[in-house]
Order: structure tokens, then sequence, then C-alpha cells
């Protein structure tokens, strides 16, 4: 347990030389998934739009002629 430990450690807080094969060996790493993950994978997606708000009828349809004359 102890050993992962230490190797996590190592990793997370890059504790290896320059040009020692861990190294390299994480850099290479670091390459092929900049590389080959998908470009969708980083797309944010579009947010749901909410469905437009709707007049209630009363306001929605033109008012009726009063028969009353105006004064």
């Amino acid at each position: 347990m102890g050993t992962i430990k230490s190797l996590l450690h190592n990793i997370f807080l890059w504790k290896y030389d320059r040009g020692s094969i861990a190294y390299d060996i994480i850099v290479v790493l670091i390459l092929l998934f900049i590389f080959l993950v998908p470009h969708s994978c980083f797309e944010r997606r579009a947010k749901p739009q909410p469905a437009a708000p709707t007049a209630p009828a009363a306001l929605a349809a033109p008012a009726a002629p009063s028969s009353q004359p105006i004064q």
C-alpha cells in the first residue's frame, strides 16, 4: 500500500527528475491523452433552452370591440 501511495504522490506532485525514465513515461502519457482524446469530450454542451412562455388567452386574443360608444 505504501508503494502505491508514494507512486501516486510522486506522479501528482511531479517528483521525478527531468530526463529520467519515469519522467519520460509520464510526459508520453500526457501527450497521448492530449492527442488521442476526441475534441468532443472537451466541448461544452448547449444548455437546454426553457420553453417559451405562452401568454394567457385573454392577453393573446385581440379585444372585442365594445358596444358602447367612446365619449
